[in-house]
């Protein structure tokens, strides 16, 4: 298929060159080198045709212009052939939609064997450089040219003796003697006296100052030594993580490194102060030892510093593990001077301002969001659930109990929980359950199941219904009364995102409890664990989002939708928040591509410019006989003389060879970037978190009213950040840390790609969202979203919303994978 490809792109290219007048490629007859080389018959041959080209040219100018206008009929494109070549093109197209025709133009592409180095690959294409048509006489530019690009490999490698002979007899076969005594003259190459100028002398000299010297063998290994460097924990941070340059000293300087604790150290002198503090130990010989020295000082004097207090990043008392995610993430070290003041060492301030940055964040997101969320229990609904049996010895069905939670790698903590709950073992509310009949009924009983009338319960007395003006008894009230609550403040939107709910416990040292037993232990009723939590700050759960098992068996099918997603939140002082968000969404691109209709875009490209160009070829030729004649006309000597400076102007450019042609015909214009468009939008928002004991997962309710702002309201910071994500460029800007928006300050709590598949069906909208963290290298997260659409933005929800919600929680029996969608339990 490549071959295709090529072959294709090489006749659109040749159709182009057809197109463009043949007096071009004309030359005088002067402007060939007579080199002492095999190709000379050629050259002899060319300036031979060029010389009669010549004649002709000058035959025009004394006849008043008469000549000049039968040189221009002589060396019009040839219709004939731009058809032909045309045609080859339409067939070469039918040979890549079928896949099945033997591809025969692809060796009229001239394509040449690609080499196994980038320096032999340079060599080639500066010993290949004798075959263009160049500009003038052979002067020092023609010398120049030949010179490789990148620079040679070790005189001693394997490759090197005939590389070095390759761009020997380059030069060698393209200049004669006497021209290279001229070029060494103007190189200033110095000759010893009575030693003699020599052609092959001077080519020597001329790739000794290019760097190529003469090969021999590998010098004998320089003793080994080791030093040890005792750096501070910052710099030896910064340098173990510029894995260019530590990679650099391996291979170029042969230096192995090895960090060790200060006690192991064979010079005594490391041996005093902290024996635990970790140093460099590095080994090679002496000059690349003195450059390494040389280099880890200047990195020392150029290394930036910031110091921020506490109260900057909310009052964030960081744990150790928090303080690595973030350093390794920003590529700067942070570490606690004290409890108030952080430092942040770089090797620039925008990467100690980034950590700086994640540390607010994750202050933001674990600490005093959470504190505005009130924790509700949704009591099951179903009477199987709620039914009681005669015999005491049965298992209650109003009991709960907490079990141990893990998360799976394909749906990991964020970040900053992760850091939060490292040395805590995750427990989750479940209810004590007894099933009796299949695991498929199970799926049919939650199905059926009407969760608007699920029973609250509040799990804890920090923050509760009553704080956020709510006093409702099942979750439709609960729902209906938070839209009434936002109605008017404009526009509102309620969104349900699955997760889990997960308690962290830390075990203590010295006590029999095992790391997986519950810290709670034993069946009990609902109230005990708001006895167990109560104004506990340390006890409150996180949430933890990932997909529900239904959309994991039937995850959803349809186009991507990418979102570049800014946050912020204002501190909630009041027990209010507000958000503010700057969204942009890129075109959708479909998730797949159905190859059995053969719908491959880049050959449906190539038959529209195929096309294209057919039907411009044929109003070319339909205007031909005219043009001629006009020329016949208006032509004069003056355009004679014009023309033939305009000839050696498109002589200069065609010496640069057929790839340089080819580049350029292939470059695009330049198109002036327009302006990203961003949605800005500004208003409440109140979030509560809902346990399902009885389903495999719990929510998070979300209800938002939001208000667009204006244009000229938007940072310009925020606006840089989505231009270079509009722009697709590798750089980026980094967003503000906070932005005022109409006098108030919001801090940053989101900065996220988004990568969205929904369906829409009965004013419900069923969402998978993948979620990438900017800055970070973590794994994605990703959760399942239901959100309402109320076109008449009443505060009553649809019931076909509570129903894709019971269907979307489902507990998904171990044979889902084994049903299809139109059985029993896949409809």
């Amino acid at each position: 298929m490549l071959t295709l490809r090529s072959a294709a792109r090489q006749s659109a290219l040749r159709i182009s060159r057809l197109s463009t007048p043949a007096s071009t490629l004309r030359c005088d007859h002067d402007l060939f080198p007579h080199a002492e080389s095999s190709s000379a018959a050629f050259r002899r041959h060319a300036s031979s045709a060029a010389s009669t080209a010549t004649a002709d040219s000058s035959y025009s100018q004394v006849n008043g212009g008469q000549g000049r206008s039968k040189e221009k009929k002589m060396y019009r494109p040839n219709p004939r052939l731009r058809r032909q070549a045309m045609a080859n093109a339409k067939r070469l197209f039918e040979a890549i939609q079928s896949e099945t025709a033997p591809i025969s133009s692809a060796r009229s592409t001239g394509n040449t064997p690609t080499s196994s180095t980038g320096s032999e690959s340079n060599v080639s294409a500066a010993s290949s450089s004798s075959s263009t048509i160049p500009s003038t006489s052979p002067s020092l530019a023609d010398l120049l040219s030949k010179r490789p690009d990148t620079p040679p490999p070790n005189p001693w490698h394997p490759s090197y003796p005939r590389l070095h002979q390759k761009l020997h007899d380059s030069i060698d076969s393209a200049f004669v003697t006497k021209q290279m005594r001229s070029f060494a003259k103007d190189l200033g190459l110095e000759f010893g006296r009575g030693e003699r100028m020599n052609k092959w002398r001077i080519v020597r000299k001329v790739m000794d100052s290019w760097g190529w010297v003469e090969p021999r063998e590998r010098p004998e290994e320089k003793a080994v030594e080791e030093n040890v460097f005792d750096l501070p924990a910052p710099e030896l941070f910064l340098f173990l993580r510029d894995h260019d340059l530590v990679q650099q000293f391996i291979q170029d300087e042969n230096v192995t490194f090895s960090v060790i604790p200060a006690s192991e150290a064979h010079i005594p002198r490391f041996r005093v102060g902290d024996q635990r503090r970790m140093i460099l130990s590095a080994r090679g010989n002496e000059e690349a030892l003195q450059n390494l020295g040389q280099v880890l000082q200047e990195r020392k004097e150029s290394k930036q510093t910031i110091e921020f207090g506490a109260d900057e990043v909310h009052g964030l008392k960081a744990n150790v593990e928090l303080l690595q995610i973030v350093s390794n993430a920003a590529g700067a070290y942070v570490e606690p001077l004290s409890e108030t003041t952080y430092r942040a060492t770089a090797m620039s301030v925008d990467d100690a301002e980034s950590a700086k940055r994640l540390l607010a964040m994750a202050a933001l997101r674990t600490t005093v969001l959470p504190t505005t969320r009130p924790d509700l229990i949704v009591l099951p609904v179903s009477s199987h659930f709620q039914a009681h049996t005669a015999d005491p010895n049965a298992p209650r069905h109003d009991r709960f109990s907490f079990y141990p939670f893990a998360m799976s790698l394909i749906e990991p903590l964020t970040w900053d929980q992760s850091a939060l709950v490292s040395s805590q073992t995750m427990f989750r509310l479940r209810k004590v359950s007894q099933w009796t009949t299949k695991p498929a009924r199970r799926e049919v009983e939650h199905r059926q199941e009407d969760l608007s009338r699920g029973g609250l319960k509040a799990t804890s007395g920090h923050k509760g219904l009553g704080d956020a003006g709510l006093q409702e008894e099942n979750v439709v009230g609960l729902a209906e009364s938070l839209m009434r609550k936002l109605d008017g403040e404009g526009k509102t939107s309620l969104k349900i995102r699955s997760g889990h709910l997960l308690f962290g416990v830390n075990p203590k040292d010295g006590s029999s409890v095992g790391t997986f037993d519950s810290p709670l232990p034993g069946q009990w009723p609902v109230e005990n664990v708001q006895k167990w939590i109560g104004n506990d700050k340390e006890r409150r759960p996180i949430f933890a989002p990932s997909l529900t098992p239904a959309m994991i068996q039937f995850p959803l099918s349809g186009p991507v939708q990418k979102v570049r997603k800014l946050q912020y939140r204002s501190v909630p002082a009041d027990g209010k928040s507000k958000l503010v968000t700057f969204s942009h969404t890129l075109p959708t691109v479909e998730s797949f591509v159905k190859a059995e209709e053969g719908d491959l875009k880049w050959q449906d490209q190539l038959g529209e410019m195929l096309d294209k160009m057919e039907k411009e070829l044929a109003l070319e030729e339909e205007g031909t006989k005219a043009e001629v004649v006009e020329e016949t006309e208006n032509s004069t000597l003056e355009d004679a003389v014009t023309s033939s400076t305009e000839q050696e102007q498109l002589v200069e450019t065609a010496s640069v060879g057929e790839e340089a042609s080819e580049a350029v015909a292939a470059e695009e214009p330049d198109i002036p970037k327009e302006p990203v468009v961003i949605q800005a939008e500004a208003g409440h928002i109140t979030e509560i978190d809902l346990f399902f004991p009885d389903r495999p997962t719990d929510l998070r309710l979300i209800a938002t009213s939001t208000s667009p702002i204006a244009e000229d309201q938007i940072p310009e910071q925020v606006r840089a950040v989505f231009q270079f994500y509009a722009d697709g460029s590798p750089q980026s800007a980094r967003p503000p840390m906070s932005v005022t928006i109409h006098g108030k300050k919001y801090d940053i709590e989101l900065d996220e790609e988004h990568e969205i598949v929904e369906e829409r069906e009965e004013g419900v909208v069923r969402r998978c969202v993948k979620v990438i963290e900017q800055g970070l290298n973590g794994r994605p997260v990703t959760y399942t979203e239901l959100d309402t659409v109320n076109e008449d933005e009443s505060s009553t929800i649809s019931p076909a919303f509570w129903t894709e919600l019971a269907s979307i929680t489902r507990d998904v029996g171990p044979d889902a994978a084994a049903l299809k969608q139109g059985n029993l339990f896949g409809q």
